[in-house]
């Protein structure tokens, strides 16, 4: 996930300021997508029996996103943007979720509440 994100962002994002919110257009494109399934995600972080090993990785990579998240905050004039990536990894989970019981304006949403975050954040 982290390398597509990053990839995705990049071409989505004029500016480096503004890559903290493009995250959000990013998983817009992904939820539009007629393959979009976030079961995968959702089991794998609610913890399925029996497969630890996919949690592990799932919560490794989520790691490294939140690692990257701060440095978006952090471009994007955050005063505390390590605070600020959990924040906005709170916001992407809970757009993953709600698109997969089929809110498709979910991402859009969330991006909304970044703005206001990243706002008052600096």
């Amino acid at each position: 996930m982290t390398t597509w994100l990053q990839t995705e962002v990049e071409r989505l994002a004029d500016k480096e300021q503004c890559r903290a919110l493009a995250v959000f257009d990013a998983l817009d494109e992904w939820f539009q997508r007629p393959d979009f399934d976030s079961r995968s995600f959702v089991n794998t972080l609610l913890g399925i029996p029996g497969i630890d090993a996919i949690k592990r990785t799932t919560l490794r990579d989520f790691g490294v996103v939140r690692a990257t998240l701060e440095g978006y905050a952090d471009e994007a004039g955050a005063v505390n943007p390590r605070e600020i990536s959990h924040q906005l990894e709170i916001l992407i989970m809970g757009a993953i979720v709600s698109a997969g019981r089929g809110d498709g304006g979910a991402a859009m949403r969330a991006r909304s509440r970044a703005e206001l975050l990243l706002e008052r954040a600096r």
